[in-house]
Order: C-alpha cells, then sequence, then structure tokens
C-alpha cells in the first residue's frame, strides 16, 4: 500500500497535477506517524501509512486554498471534506482524493503507556500488534487497542475519490453501544464521569487543533471581548469549554476520534460527540459529512422536526 501511495504521489507531483500531497511520516517513535506535506518528488519517499497515522488529514486542507492538494482520505476523512465543502470552507475540484480503505487506527499513546518501556519496533500480523522493546517480544490484539469510533464505524471505505489504494472493506456494523452503557446510568453517575474526565484537562488544546471542524481563525475561547472562559484550571470554565465544544460539534463531528486520540492526558471525549450524533442519528435522521450538498444540521429549518425535546 505504502509503495502504491507514493507512486500516484509521484505522478502526481512530476506531472504538475497537484501542488502538495497530504500524507504521513514516520514519527519519533516506531508507535507514531505524523501528518506530512509532500512538495517535491523527491519528498515523496518519505510517505507511509499504517494504522499508527491517527490524524484527520482534512483538518489542514483549509491552509491550502489557493493550491491543488492531494490527500490520503479513510471514509472519516472524506466525511470531513463533504463538512467543509458544505461550510463553505474548501472546493471540492482543487482536491485530488488518494482513497485508502480503513481497518481502523491504534490508540498509540495509551499502547505506549501499557508497554511502559522503550519500543524498538512494532508491526502487525495476523491480527496482532508486536511489540519489541529492549527485553521482549510482546503480542496484543489489534482489536483490543482500536479507537473507540473504528469500532462501530460504517464509513471505513472512502465516500468519493479520485484514485483508491487497495480493496475496500466491509464496514464494523455502526451503532452506539458506549452511548447506551452511559444512558443506563443515573443522572449522577453519567455527571459523575464527566466531571473526573474533564478535570483531567489542562487546555493545551490539542482537540481543537487537530479538529478538521475546528477551522475558526478565532476561537471562543481566545476571546477577550467578550470574554466567555477565563484562562486557566478553573472547574467551571474546564467543563464549559468541553459543554459547548461539543455543541459545536453536533452535526458536523464525522467521528474520526482524532480529539480524544492525541490528547496527552487521556481525557475521553468521543462519549459526548458520539452521544450528540446518536442523538442527531436517532431524531432526526442525520449523519453528518455524506453529502456534500446537504445543509449543514443548524444551517436549515425544517417544519417536519419533531421538536419532541423542547415541548
Amino acid at each position: 500500500m505504502v509503495e502504491k501511495i507514493r507512486e500516484i504521489a509521484r505522478k502526481l507531483l512530476g506531472e504538475g497535477k497537484v501542488d502538495v500531497v497530504l500524507g504521513y511520516e514516520k514519527g519519533t517513535g516506531p508507535l507514531s506517524e505524523r501528518p506530512f506535506v509532500a512538495r517535491t518528488v523527491e519528498e515523496v519517499e518519505k510517505l507511509t501509512y499504517s494504522p499508527f497515522a491517527i490524524q484527520n488529514l482534512a483538518t489542514y486542507l483549509p491552509r491550502f486554498n489557493n493550491n491543488k492538494v492531494a490527500i490520503l482520505a479513510r471514509g472519516c476523512t472524506t466525511r470531513a471534506i463533504n463538512v467543509l465543502i458544505s461550510e463553505g470552507q474548501i472546493e471540492r475540484d482543487k482536491i485530488y482524493v488518494i482513497g485508502i480503505p480503513c481497518n481502523g487506527v491504534i490508540k498509540t499513546r495509551e499502547l505506549r503507556e501499557s508497554i511502559g518501556e522503550e519500543i524498538e519496533d512494532v508491526s502487525i500480523q495476523n491480527g496482532e500488534i508486536v511489540i519489541k522493546t529492549p527485553k521482549e517480544e510482546k503480542k496484543v490484539k489489534f482489536e483490543d487497542w482500536l479507537n473507540i469510533s473504528c469500532k462501530y464505524c460504517e464509513y471505513p471505505n472512502p465516500l468519493f475519490y479520485d484514485v483508491l489504494v487497495g480493496e475496500e472493506v466491509k464496514p464494523r456494523g455502526g451503532g452506539y453501544p458506549d452511548v447506551e452503557e452511559y444512558e443506563k446510568l443515573d443522572e449522577d453517575e453519567r455527571w459523575e464521569i464527566f466531571e473526573a474526565e474533564m478535570s483531567k484537562c489542562v487546555r493545551c488544546y490539542a482537540c481543537r487543533q487537530s479538529c478538521p471542524m475546528c477551522y475558526c481563525e478565532h476561537c471562543f475561547v481566545d476571546s477577550t471581548e467578550p470574554r466567555w472562559i477565563e484562562p486557566g484550571f478553573d472547574k467551571t470554565d474546564l467543563e464549559s469549554w468541553h459543554l459547548i465544544r461539543v455543541l459545536h460539534m453536533a452535526g458536523r463531528c464525522v467521528d474520526c476520534g482524532t480529539c480524544e486520540l492525541v490528547c496527552p492526558e487521556g481525557v475521553k471525549l468521543l462519549f459526548l460527540t458520539r452521544k450528540v450524533a446518536r442523538d442527531l442519528k436517532r431524531d432526526f435522521d442525520y449523519v453528518s459529512g455524506l453529502n456534500p450538498e446537504k445543509p449543514p444540521f443548524f444551517g436549515e429549518f425544517r417544519y417536519d422536526d419533531k421538536g419532541d425535546f423542547i415541548l
């Protein structure tokens, strides 16, 4: 797959069909692959891809509005592209989509912490992640370390593409069993979980910076006139930040899970975004990112909306 990606990228850049290729390169360790912009044929050799490439590359597209861009795109990436198109942030005809069927991405931070020692090498073989340390070789199940969004992903294949790398994969069945378990708890128990998770937050805003939908040049939390949220670690401000952010994601979040995957403190965020996504699908039959011509959820008024929640 990696060589096929490089072959496509070489041709696109060599023939001048695109100005840049958005992809991934090896990071600082065996469990790390980071976003990379290839601008020349020579730089194409750095491109790679594996389940350790956790970031949603659609995040970077608005920065290249004046360029013709090729992008490696999983199912959630193409959904994010659709939302960005519908919100007028990018243009489809400037984007060349290299489609990547996806078997899911790994919770790399959590896996690294569970090993607890230096990792020299890592590979995926027969449904297992094989990890070599200075002392031994460890094997863990691939499924056990999947991002929660990937475990229930209904759209693992790109919704559209200009070229597809590899064979399409089977969807995992979908649903929100994790959210349903959370909803079984009483109100006090749910709030206790929310407060416990938010107390870990250090407001580094890695979740915001990694999210394809957080493209505002000036975020409300950085506003001083009016000042919506004070700087620092006040409990109320921390919780307000996350509650307001998840509402901003309603009808826009494509459940890629990048926000939670990149959090250095391990704050669980997906039980919030997936809860909202589940409610919109159940109550309004709305799934974000499936159609770039469909108005954003909060950008459309419909007389047939149930409105039960406000009656």
